[in-house]
């Protein structure tokens, strides 16, 4: 998770904010000129996810937030879990076109 690492922000936090979404860091690929910011989900937050029906519209009304501003700053978006992505949020990803990948710590 190296290159996932970073300094606080101004605000004491990790990551950045652009707007009024809070963004977990970023990263350019190897190869690339372009920027990649990313939130990054760990421990058993799918689990909760999946419990609370709510909160799971509000996570994916905030994931497409994330991407469009994101791509307004000419940065592509990403999902970085540390654990498996449960197979009813890679069908929802696939279908929306969000990028992800597993990063275990």
């Amino acid at each position: 998770m190296e290159r996932f690492s970073g300094e606080a922000g101004p605000d004491g936090r990790p990551g950045f904010k652009v707007g009024k979404r809070q963004f977990d860091g970023r990263y350019t690929p190897e190869g690339s000129s372009r920027e990649v910011w990313y939130e990054a989900k760990s421990g058993e937050y799918w689990d909760r996810l999946n419990r609370d029906p709510d909160e799971m519209l509000r996570f994916k009304s905030k994931l497409g937030e994330a991407r469009k501003i994101a791509t307004e700053n000419d940065a592509d978006f990403r999902l970085i879990s540390e654990n498996p992505v449960p197979q009813n949020m890679q069908d929802h990803f696939q279908k929306k076109g969000f990028e992800w990948e597993v990063v275990p710590r």
